[in-house]
């Protein structure tokens, strides 16, 4: 082949396999393609060869009876039809029709099979996503408050009979308020949420900790003592007006004591903003 036929067939091929493919409704076009790819075998198969015939050269191409070639009067390319030849030319003009009607076919299917595939990734991303937007929202906590040390002692419905070494009032979240107490024996550090003061002052949600350990309580809301392991008494766990609009039935609250301060985290995210001292 000569520069400009390897050219040309680039310029055929980006047609026919390219991104914009659009040499299906091109008929001269497709029969040209056709000869470039063929010649281009024969290139490939005898580069020593220096005779060629044309029936190697160029396949025929073999149009439906309705083809837009035919209805619009093109040439037909030699060998549709008006070549004669012995039981072996007919063979392989047959095989080369087959290779011609797959080519024209191939942008085509390429096409269908690609857009297929592309909506395939679409709905296995979309898929994905949604996947990991339900698993965020159930494990991420809102970080809600810091509680600040304030002056006071923890009531003696928390101070583990009276005996207890030392205790810590801090800032309340949502009229709950919140202590933290060291017991007399042992290395433990204790935590107490009385969720209602003003109404249940001695019913108080207490967790605790050895050494180190993070010095946790858990208070779920919409839960009453007699289902709340970390509920010190039987009596009903009611809660103030601010955390029952703040906060949905079933949502859980963790406060954790640090050095000097108790956080408040959400889970799931309160469905209005809350502050300490509310």
């Amino acid at each position: 082949m000569t520069g400009d036929e390897r050219a040309e067939l680039a310029a055929l091929r980006l047609r026919a396999y390219g991104p914009h493919a659009d040499i299906a409704g091109d008929p001269v076009a497709l029969a040209r393609l056709d000869v470039l790819e063929g010649r281009r075998a024969t290139d490939a198969a005898a580069p020593a060869a220096t005779v060629r015939t044309r029936s190697v050269l160029e396949p025929p191409v073999v149009r439906p009876a309705d083809d837009p070639a035919t209805d619009s009067g093109a040439v037909p390319e030699p060998g549709d039809g008006s070549r004669a030849s012995d039981g072996g030319e007919h063979d392989a003009d047959g095989a080369a029709s087959d290779v011609s009607l797959w080519r024209r076919m191939r942008p085509r299917v390429d096409r269908v099979t690609a857009i297929w595939w592309i909506a395939s990734l679409v709905v296995v991303a979309g898929l994905s996503t949604g996947t990991t937007l339900l698993v965020t929202h159930v494990v991420t906590s809102q970080h809600a408050a810091v509680l600040q040390r304030i002056p006071g002692d923890a009531p003696s419905a928390v101070m583990f009979t009276g005996t207890s070494t030392s205790s810590q009032a801090y800032e309340s979240y949502l009229g709950m308020s919140v202590y933290t107490v060291i017991p007399p024996a042992g290395d433990m550090r204790c935590i107490a949420v009385i969720p209602q003061p003003d109404v249940y002052p001695d019913a108080s949600l207490i967790g605790c900790a050895l050494g180190t350990l993070p010095v946790v309580v858990d208070v779920r809301i919409g839960t009453s003592a007699d289902t709340n392991p970390l509920a010190s008494n039987c009596r009903p766990v009611v809660f103030t007006p601010a955390v029952e609009q703040a906060f949905p039935d079933g949502a859980d609250l963790r406060f954790t004591a640090r050095d000097d301060t108790v956080t408040v985290d959400a889970y799931p995210v309160a469905r209005t903003p809350v502050t300490p001292n509310s």
